[in-house]
């Protein structure tokens, strides 16, 4: 039998890790499951956080795989699950950034076309912010047009019924399903239909998600500068940081639109650095302004 492929896309803090941190225990526990999990940052937060589970699970950081960029370690991850780990079931969690061009695209060679069905799409939106982003970041209208099945995440968090709007004048077909806290308010089939044809074309993208740029800062970097200054920078750049996460100094960052917190359940099992996405080139500034308050940190 192939193997049944479910692709979880969804903007920057849409909730996606959170939910695939409920699912795994649930679908892991019916069938052999595998994650792959993909961050765009260099630092792979996201599969540390998941890899608390016990499920076999593979990573591809700093970078989509959509992009032609991570193609080589896309084939060469999806070879080594089908052929060492053998699920029934496999789960990817694609970046945050990145834009969906076809599912075709996940299976880039004949081997894994025999060996997988042709992926369902779930896309995560974000109840509370999905409004404020719509229609101006066409990566989210991508998102939602490629689903199969759309999760409203934070459903107890906000109206839903505008946010349902949206999705449906985005892509009618798609199922909707809500989730908040309790988990999901209805049930999803998790299996695959069809194939991808061994000749069907699989579009990937030439160049990074455009209309964003990134900061990503290594552990030495990133432990030379203060609590306090970043903390100072991270507010004055709230306007235009979309996402932040990473390990500072034993503490997880996570930041969604402009709002941040420092917890103290940084995982274990990753280093130190932190990855922010910001709107247009604003990156250029904020790692000027990172990089200043470095080094007066450091006089």
């Amino acid at each position: 039998a192939m193997i049944d492929v479910v692709l979880f896309a969804g903007f920057l803090g849409a909730g996606k890790t959170t939910l695939l941190g409920r699912l795994l225990p649930v679908l892991a526990g019916s069938r052999r499951t595998a994650l792959l999990v993909n961050d765009f940052g260099k630092l792979a937060i996201d599969a540390a956080l998941l890899h608390r589970h016990d499920v076999p699970m593979r990573a591809i950081a700093g970078g989509s795989i959509f992009c032609v960029c991570k193609q080589a370690d896309l084939l060469r991850q999806l070879t080594d699950i089908a052929t060492e780990v053998r699920p029934e079931l496999l789960l990817v969690e694609a970046s945050g950034l990145a834009e969906p061009t076809d599912t075709a695209a996940l299976l880039q060679s004949t081997f894994l076309r025999e060996m997988y069905a042709r992926p369902k799409v779930v896309t995560v939106v974000d109840a509370v912010n999905f409004p404020r982003l719509a229609r101006g970041l066409r990566v989210l209208d991508r998102q939602v047009e490629v689903a199969d099945v759309l999760v409203v995440a934070k459903a107890d968090l906000a109206d839903t019924a505008p946010v349902e709007k949206l999705l449906r004048d985005l892509n009618p077909a798609a199922r909707i399903v809500l989730s908040d806290l309790n988990g999901l308010r209805g049930d999803i089939d998790w299996r695959s239909e069809g194939r991808v044809e061994a000749d069907a074309p699989a579009r990937l993208c030439a160049t990074a998600t455009p209309g964003f740029s990134t900061v990503n800062l290594a552990g030495v970097d990133a432990d030379s500068i203060g609590f306090e200054d970043l903390n100072a920078l991270l507010d004055e750049f709230k306007g235009v940081l979309l996402r932040g996460k990473g390990v500072l100094r034993g503490r997880h960052l996570e930041l969604v639109n402009g709002t941040y917190i420092w917890t103290e359940d940084a995982p274990d099992d990753v280093g130190e650095g932190l990855f922010f996405a910001l709107k247009g080139d604003a990156a250029t500034v904020f790692s000027e302004k990172i990089h200043i308050g470095a080094c007066a940190e450091n006089r």
